[in-house]
């Protein structure tokens, strides 16, 4: 391996001390469940109660957007710092040993109801089963495969799986070539800002409005946001300095990202047009910061509660089969009252992230960590870099996709 590949950018001068926050940054846990939370509220009501007084549940999906591009940023940097290398096929590998036990106990056991319950064809369930296990559903739609109701809410997982796939190769381009951190920093906000604006121009000509919300190129801002903010917390180019502001633009922030879940759906001209998923993005991306500066305030403090903290370390085997319990209400459990479908959802849904959480998602947890012990365990490790800052994130905090629908 190169000398080029192997070393870190050049360390810059003027940089901040290191942030020395605990290896569990516990209210990202909360995090995920609040924003779980958002994603199962919009959920049954558009689904069970057929209402729509919460219709901004895609601010669940840029919150976790913007979480999971900063902790796989980080996780990446502190790799390389600790080995001289970004790890590629141990971070691909790792995430696929995660994701996969989980994801296909799920689609295989929506294939008896989608046939006898909703009535598809062996043929429309075989390709959009292919899709969910092989993380594209969010192409389906472009490819002309077919939908599927008890699979659909999976198109979220591929656009962050794809950017996992990709934006280590990137990050390995920028090591090789040496470039200095702000050209680290300008080609990811590049890249940012031109995924917005190509939002935007695919909605003004008016195609489908799958393509402009599902397609990864045409949402990599959230993700990209939340790196740019893993590299500027990383590098020290975020501190103890910015506290004050960042609890000012917190609460604004709060407020914001509640107004939008209360008022603004997806197919809102205005988030398009106003780049208003990239405005979300930034606001949840305010709040991620504001959690690594001060994992101990107030904000932190309602995020390390035990429910929320709970929900959220459990958040991907929720999100993967919460929609089947609730199609399955709506197909079966339509004529009885309104209670005892929301009662049936909550319950059911409860139980079966509780199955797959312990059953299959935890033991491919455990394994995926042994990998990684065993892929390290020769390597030497180095004093953290000088320039090094931010959170020093272990592996409970691999950024496993759980994501929200619009």
């Amino acid at each position: 391996m190169t000398a080029a590949l192997t070393s870190a950018p050049p360390v810059e001068t003027g940089t901040p001390r290191p942030n020395p926050l605990a290896a569990r940054v516990t209210p990202f846990d909360g995090f995920r469940g609040f924003f779980c939370l958002i994603v199962f509220v919009h959920h049954l009501d558009v689904l069970v109660l057929a209402d729509a007084r919460v219709p901004g549940g895609w601010v669940g999906l840029e919150g976790f957007f913007v979480l999971s591009g900063f902790l796989i940023t980080t996780l990446l940097l502190v790799h390389q710092e600790r080995t001289g290398s970004l790890g590629y096929r141990r971070f691909i590998g790792r995430r696929l040993v995660r994701l996969w036990p989980a994801l296909l106990v799920m689609v295989g056991a929506c294939i008896i109801p989608g046939r006898l319950i909703s009535h598809f064809s062996w043929h429309d369930i075989g390709l959009s089963s292919i899709a969910a296990a092989g993380f594209f559903t969010n192409w389906t739609w472009r490819i002309g495969w077919p939908g599927n109701e008890w699979l659909g809410h999976l198109w979220s997982l591929g656009p962050e799986v794809q950017f996992y796939l990709t934006f280590p190769l990137l990050l390995i381009a920028l090591q090789r070539l040496r470039a200095p951190r702000w050209v680290w920093a300008a080609v990811l906000g590049s890249i940012a800002v031109a995924s917005a604006v190509w939002r935007r121009v695919v909605w003004m000509h008016g195609n489908a409005w799958m393509d402009p919300y599902t397609l990864t190129p045409l949402r990599l801002d959230s993700l990209l946001i939340g790196a740019l903010m893993g590299i500027a917390v990383r590098w020290g180019w975020i501190d103890d300095r910015w506290r004050w502001p960042l609890r000012v633009a917190t609460v604004a922030s709060i407020v914001f990202l509640g107004w939008l879940t209360l008022n603004m759906h997806h197919l809102d001209p205005r988030m398009y047009t106003d780049f208003g998923f990239t405005i979300c993005a930034l606001a949840a991306a305010v709040l991620v910061v504001h959690l690594v500066l001060e994992p101990r305030g107030w904000l932190g403090r309602f995020w390390s509660v035990l429910p929320l903290v709970a929900l959220g370390r459990r958040s991907y085997s929720f999100y993967i089969w919460h929609v089947p319990a609730l199609i399955f209400v709506t197909h079966e459990l339509a004529d009885r009252p309104s209670w005892f479908q929301v009662a049936f959802a909550v319950v059911a849904t409860a139980v079966l992230t509780e199955v797959s959480y312990r059953g299959f998602e935890r033991p491919s947890i455990a394994f995926s960590t042994r990998l990684a012990h065993r892929s390290t365990v020769d390597v030497p490790e180095p004093a953290p870099a000088p320039a090094a800052a931010g959170p020093e994130l272990g592996d409970e905090h691999d950024p496993t996709p759980a994501l929200a629908g619009g």
